[in-house]
């Protein structure tokens, strides 16, 4: 995997509950099972689909112990990362204020208030857009030894509240 449960425990990513030890085991599995979902589609929206699919692979390879490091391709998740994090928090705030149920979504309840989660949404986007440019332009760069990027301009452009 790109990213674990350790990028919700603090700072502007925080998910209430999210542990890097034994406890809130539904909380962090719940989360690494959104990361499971989405690494994929991001790493194929980040780098095309088969540098992403490459890459895929490659970190299948490595969570498996199949293959050892490479220092291109480390140097390549690591830059994503921080990226990927922001688009699983962006995906997750989104979509977790409602559940499906067979006759349609329901809004959840708890002892907390909720909130609309568009204003949050639009920082987290927007803070992964300036990431991801950062990205492009080492990519573009002869430090980037990995080929084949292409990188989707969905992935490069700014949101405001209504998501233009």
């Amino acid at each position: 995997m790109l990213i674990n449960v350790t990028y919700f425990t603090a700072g502007p990513r925080h998910i209430l509950n999210a542990t890097c030890g034994t406890q809130s085991t539904e909380v962090n599995a719940a989360i690494m099972a959104y990361v499971d979902a989405l690494q994929f589609p991001f790493l194929c929206e980040m780098l095309g689909e088969e540098a992403g699919a490459e890459v895929e692979e490659y970190l299948r390879r490595v969570d498996e112990d199949e293959t050892e490091a490479n220092e291109e391709m480390e140097s390549l998740c690591k830059r994503l990362r921080q990226s990927f994090a922001d688009y699983v928090f962006y995906k997750i705030i989104g979509e977790n204020n409602t559940q499906g149920t067979i006759t349609g979504l329901v809004q959840l309840k708890c002892a907390n208030a909720y909130v609309a989660p568009i204003n949050r949404q639009v920082q987290t986007w927007n803070r992964m857009v300036a990431r991801n440019r950062l990205i492009k332009s080492w990519c573009s760069s002869e430090d980037c030894k990995v080929g084949g990027i292409v990188m989707s301009d969905k992935m490069l452009t700014k949101i405001n509240t209504l998501n233009l």
